[in-house]
């Protein structure tokens, strides 16, 4: 790569870094229907607080219950009926006007609809008419002003380049370039093309010197680490079949979404589905695990299940330690260089269990049954992974969460193979965070490996984790853990 391009990329990764993953395209307009949720609610109390017990000064509308209720179908009448007529969309809340007419469109309709209600189960009369004059006045007001302020908050996060995806496109000849083209004319700013990326580059960059061209599909797995790459396009000819597929095989590996751009099979028949924001048409090859709201309930169950489990098992962790020091020399803790998120190595934390005199740093050596290297204390922590509480501190600096696919040592070996060279497809176990525990865990694939057939089925399991993800599935595998623990005899 010449030093100029990667100067250029620099530049433009360094305001596409400070994006905060909690806010996106995908994630705002969920934030904006909660708080339209909780906005009539909210109304509906202080109307109710305001007019009955402030200006009136005694209850005289009967019980709360009522209210509470007709409350309750409010907001949800409004924010279904907002859905509806895709108000909720981002390229539809950038815009304020559309916003303003609509949201008061919609709060008439549901207004009419409770009336109506009441009108024909002969309820009307249950209801405090200033109460209703206050509540609906209260709610929209609020309504235009949350809308005015999510504006200006746009203007701001679009500045700063919040909105704006990372992307890369794999291709540097004429589908590549038109496919660029098309992106900065559909997406409104939306997308940051961080780089064009081609197997071929020496032969067509001359062809092409608009592209910022920066190597091949290798360089791109390198440069991964170190750039926040939300999506890859592919943009080949329509008869590069081999190529693409052997594109795909090498990038599924990474935790970004990969695409397929068919802006040249839109010229050749009509498709009818296009790219949601970007305004190309794309096919989704693979998707990134874990993302959107996705994610954010994954980094909150890890973050509070992890403190609870701290609390937990802090005396037991005590008493560990304790037990570690007096029965061999040495430290507490064990510290081991491994494999996490998106092929990075991590600090694992672990209870020491092995003499310190033959600890083994980078596991070139795996521990079998009856080890002479593990300690008296070590033998028992070990069968039943009580030296992996430490761990916890890990999920908790975000390095791991609490259910993932375990970490490996570096020289972790099969047989005689590394891992990764003994499964084609190890990497892409690496497309979440490791795990303190798996569903390869529960499911009898812990403990040594000392055959090829042993971590084929780890990463079968860890794939199909990784594809069928939900909280659910989450809290299944925690509580099997506990079972897994006493039954098995593989740990050791």
């Amino acid at each position: 790569m010449m030093d100029s391009q990667i100067d250029h990329l620099e530049s433009v990764i360094s305001t596409h870094r400070k994006r905060t993953r909690l806010i996106s395209p995908e994630t705002l307009p969920g934030m904006v229907k909660a708080i339209d949720f909780a906005t009539v609610l909210i109304c509906a109390a202080v109307a109710y607080v305001s007019y009955i017990f402030i200006i009136v000064g005694t209850e005289v509308s009967g019980d709360i219950g009522r209210h509470s209720v007709t409350a309750v179908l409010g907001a949800f009448l409004f924010v279904t009926g907002y859905e509806r007529i895709s108000g909720y969309k981002f390229q539809q809340l950038s815009n304020l006007r559309w916003q303003l007419t609509r949201v008061a469109l919609v709060w008439f309709c549901v207004l009419s609809i409770l009336l109506m209600v009441a009108f024909v189960t002969k309820m009307s009369e249950s209801y405090s008419r200033g109460w209703v004059i206050v509540w609906t006045d209260t709610t929209l007001g609020f309504l235009f002003l949350q809308r005015v302020a999510l504006q200006a908050a746009i203007r701001h996060w679009s500045r700063k380049g919040v909105f704006s995806r990372g992307i890369v496109i794999i291709g540097a000849g004429e589908p590549g370039a038109k496919l660029i083209k098309r992106l900065g004319q559909a997406s409104g700013g939306q997308t940051a093309i961080l780089g064009v990326f081609d197997d071929r580059h020496t032969r067509i960059s001359q062809q092409e010197p608009r592209l910022n061209l920066l190597g091949t599909t290798d360089d791109l797995l390198q440069y991964f680490n170190h750039t926040p790459i939300d999506e890859i396009i592919i943009a080949l000819p329509l008869n590069a079949e081999l190529r693409v597929k052997t594109i795909i095989d090498k990038l599924k590996v990474l935790p970004v979404d990969l695409r397929l751009s068919a802006e040249q099979l839109g010229e050749v028949c009509a498709i009818r589905k296009l790219d949601q924001g970007l305004g190309v048409m794309i096919l989704d090859v693979v998707e990134r695990p874990l993302k959107h709201w996705n994610g954010i309930a994954k980094w909150i169950e890890d973050r509070l299940l992890s403190a609870l489990l701290l609390l937990a098992f802090a005396p037991a962790m005590l008493a560990i330690s304790i037990a570690i020091k007096l029965d061999s020399p040495g430290p507490v803790f064990f510290r081991q260089k491994r494999y996490g998120y998106s092929n990075n190595l991590i600090t694992v934390y672990k209870f020491r269990t092995l003499r310190s005199d033959m600890t083994d740093t980078n596991a070139s050596k795996l521990v079998t049954r009856d080890d002479d290297r593990i300690t008296r204390v070590g033998r028992i922590l070990r069968r039943f992974s009580l030296d992996e509480l430490p761990q916890l501190f890990n999920v908790i600096r975000g390095d791991m969460s609490i259910v993932g696919p375990r970490p490996h040592a570096t020289l972790a070996k099969a047989g005689n193979q590394l891992y990764e060279d003994a499964v084609e497809s190890y990497m892409a176990r690496h497309r979440v965070k490791p795990g303190l525990t798996g569903w390869a865990q529960i499911n009898g694939w812990r403990g040594e490996t000392d055959t090829e057939e042993k971590i084929r089925k780890r990463v079968e399991h860890d794939l199909y984790y990784i594809e069928n993800w939900s909280i659910w599935f989450d809290l299944r595998i925690i509580c099997q853990t506990f079972l897994a623990i006493f039954a098995s005899e593989q740990a050791y």
